[in-house]
C-alpha cells in the first residue's frame, strides 16, 4: 500500500504506525510526507515512501524518518537511501500500491546465488521446540581477536549474529566463552552496560552495548547505530585479560533473510 499527501504528517505517521511491516515513512520540513507499507522488503518500502513524497514535494526536501518501528537519526543512512532513490528509481516499478524491481527475477536469482557462495555470512533457520515457533538469524564467521589475549582467554572467538524480523536492529556479538569484560556498570535490569569503541568504515564512535545476566556470552549492541549498514566494522573491547580488536567484513552482508 502507498499513500502520499502534502500536509498533516503527524496524522499520517499515526496511520503509518498501525500498518503492516516492511514499511517506511518519509517527511519534509514543511509537513509534507509519503509512506509505503506491506512491501516485500524494507528496501522496496523505502523506495515507495520517497516516490510518494516526491509526488507533491521536491525530492530535495524529502527525508527518511522511520523504517518499521525504528526512527532513522543517522544523516549517513538518510542520505544513502535518498541517493539510492534518486539514482535508481527508474529500476523500480511503482504500480497500484506495490513496489518491485524491474528485473526482479534476474535480481532474485543473483541474490540467491550470491547467498549460496557467501563465505562470511549464513542464514540459519531454527526452531524453538518449547514455544513451537520457527525463527531465522544471520550468522557470521567466528573471529579471533587481532591482539591475542592472555590465558585462559587465548582461544576466545567472537561471532556476529542478527535475528531476522527483529525490528530493534540489535546486533549480538556471541563469544565462545564468558568474555569477562571490564569497566561495565550495572543497570536497573540486572544487566551490565558497556561503552565500546567502534570504527564504522572510516568513522569512529563510542557505542552502547550490554550483557544480560542470563546470557553472559552475548554482548548486545544497540540497533540505533545501524551496524549492518556499514562495510568494514571493528570493535575495540576491554577484557579482564587485555584490550583487543574484533574486525568484521559486512561488504557481503545478506540483504534479506529469505
Amino acid at each position: 500500500m502507498l499513500v502520499g499527501c502534502a500536509k498533516q504528517s503527524s496524522l499520517a505517521l499515526y496511520a503509518f504506525n498501525e500498518k503492516s511491516n516492511n514499511k517506511a515513512f518519509v517527511i519534509t520540513s514543511d509537513d509534507g510526507w509519503g509512506f509505503s507499507t506491506a512491501q516485500v522488503s524494507t528496501e522496496l518500502a523505502i523506495m515507495g515512501a520517497f516516490y510518494e513524497c516526491e509526488k507533491k514535494n521536491p525530492i530535495s526536501l524529502c527525508e527518511l524518518e522511520k523504517v518499521n518501528t525504528k526512527y532513522i537519526f543517522s544523516k549517513e543512512e538518510k542520505d544513502k537511501w535518498k541517493n539510492q532513490y534518486k539514482n535508481e528509481k527508474n529500476n523500480y516499478i511503482f504500480f497500484d500500491g506495490n513496489v518491485s524491481h524491474k528485473d526482479f527475477k534476474q535480481k532474485e536469482a543473483e541474490r540467491k546465488a550470491k547467498l549460496a557462495n557467501n563465505k562470511d555470512w549464513k542464514i540459519i533457520k531454527a526452531r524453538d521446540e518449547f514455544r513451537g515457533t520457527n525463527f531465522s538469524y544471520i550468522e557470521g564467521n567466528k573471529i579471533k581477536p587481532s591482539i591475542p589475549l592472555r590465558f585462559p582467554y587465548n582461544n576466545l572467538t567472537a561471532q556476529m549474529l542478527i535475528y531476522c524480523n527483529d525490528y530493534s536492529g540489535d546486533v549480538r556479538l556471541f563469544f565462545s566463552t564468558d568474555p569477562n569484560l571490564i569497566e561495565g556498570k550495572f543497570t536497573s535490569y540486572e544487566s551490565r552496560m558497556y561503552w565500546v569503541e567502534a570504527r564504522l568504515d572510516n568513522k569512529f564512535e563510542r557505542i552502547y552495548a550490554e550483557i544480560k545476566n542470563d546470557k553472559r556470552n552475548s554482548l548486545i549492541i544497540s540497533g540505533k547505530y545501524g551496524i549492518q549498514n556499514y562495510k568494514d566494522v571493528m570493535f575495540q573491547i576491554k577484557h579482564y585479560a587485555g584490550t583487543t580488536n574484533y574486525s568484521f567484513n559486512l561488504s557481503n552482508f545478506p540483504e534479506t533473510c529469505d
